[in-house]
């Protein structure tokens, strides 16, 4: 089987999704048999494993007309020289370019589109949502398989009208990595210059709008500098981060950092704070309960289904500075760690990478063969769109 995926863009969580996948798919169909058209300008994002693919580069992710002239001509040219028997599209510019050059496919190339979080969920203008519903549902029915990342992934489709020939949800996964014991955790801390005494805050992301940066260091100007300390690691991709000169003294940005270092900070946190707008289903918080930390989150999205409310960290229903804070205060250092470990649990049993690549290689196997589906039922969540779960 031939695998042909596409994305306009790597930088953030979509590089964390491709590196977490095509190892996966490099073991199971042979690196010359995944192909890969992304921009050039994103390949450091990559693992090095990538050299083992078919790579088709376009220039660059910045979305002008030319630029994304130049990506459409790319993923025709991809198709037409690569000849997938899968063509796999992630976001919606793939997934519209994808889609448009479907009639230059072979009638046995088959189409999987995955959103990674419907852009209707999104906060923008009306007319923006108006188009978008209308080029998805146009193209819809050109898709064989629609993947979705959450129930609530699921649902959104649904109640929009969005509905390929099938539907179903995949959870993502992250490669299982084994939590530091107390002394590698303490060692880390101390190299990084973390107090034992202070909870620990983390915030790992894009400083985007979407991703509310802003609101987790609003919420620290009302917290005891003594007591609280808030570390943030990324970057702007889409939207300026505001000035880093007006944070308050207990907020500490460190840029964008290497997987690995982004990694051991997970390690090292008493909890990961994402207070996202919108987030259709929230890779970080499975990357912190594979670490054994805690999450705190926005309920929005697929977020409610990641961390358990009470369990594995707080859900959090208003999303202001206020509402963080109070949960900072509230619950103490100890209980963090106690949800942390039942993060862990919840990890391994709904998000490691072998789950993950296990489902989306069975979406590819019904492709193949439609009989093989192993799937119990419809996603309950759904209305106008029977979806399915696989597993």
């Amino acid at each position: 089987m031939k695998i042909l995926h596409v994305a306009q863009s790597l930088k953030g969580g979509s590089a964390s999704y491709f590196n977490e996948m095509l190892p996966d798919h490099i073991r199971a169909f042979g690196g010359r048999n995944v192909g890969l058209v992304v921009p050039a300008t994103d390949a450091e994002y990559l693992r090095s494993e990538i050299s083992q693919c078919r790579l088709f580069w376009f220039k660059s992710r910045a979305r002008s007309v030319p630029l994304l002239a130049n990506f459409v001509w790319t993923v025709a040219d991809a198709c037409r020289r690569f000849k997938p028997d899968v063509l796999h599209l992630h976001g919606i510019y793939a997934g519209t370019a994808g889609r448009l050059v479907a009639p230059l496919l072979s009638r046995k190339t088959k189409i999987v589109y995955c959103a990674h979080g419907w852009a209707l969920e999104r906060e923008t203008s009306p007319w923006v949502k108006k188009v978008t519903l209308l080029a998805e549902r146009s193209l819809a029915p050109l898709t064989d398989v629609i993947v979705n990342i959450s129930h609530a992934d699921a649902k959104c489709a649904a109640d929009a009208g969005i509905s390929g020939r099938d539907n179903v949800v995949v959870y993502n996964g992250v490669e299982d990595v084994a939590p530091a014991d107390t002394a590698m955790r303490e060692a880390l801390a101390r190299e990084r210059g973390l107090s034992p005494a202070k909870v620990n805050v983390l915030f790992a992301g894009r400083l985007d709008h979407q991703k509310g940066h802003e609101i987790a260091e609003a919420a620290f100007a009302a917290l005891p500098a003594d007591k609280y300390h808030l570390y943030v690691l990324g970057d702007s991709v889409v939207s300026a981060p505001g000035s880093a000169a007006a944070l308050p003294a207990n907020v500490t940005r460190l840029g964008w950092q290497s997987r690995d270092e982004v990694a051991r900070f997970m390690q090292i946190a008493d909890v990961l704070i994402m207070p996202s707008k919108w987030e259709g289903f929230g890779l970080t918080a499975i990357e912190a309960m594979r670490a054994g930390t805690a999450v705190l989150c926005s309920k929005v999205g697929g977020l409610p289904e990641v961390v358990d409310d009470g369990v594995t960290g707080v859900v959090v229903g208003a999303n202001t500075p206020e509402a963080y804070r109070d949960v900072l205060l509230r619950v103490p250092k100890s209980q963090w760690r106690d949800f942390g470990s039942a993060g862990r649990d919840r990890f391994e049993e709904l998000f490691t990478n072998a789950l993950f690549t296990a489902r989306l290689r069975e979406v590819y196997r019904t492709l193949e063969d439609p009989a093989s589906r192993t799937d119990k039922g419809p996603v309950p969540a759904t209305r106008t769109a029977a979806a399915r779960s696989v597993r």
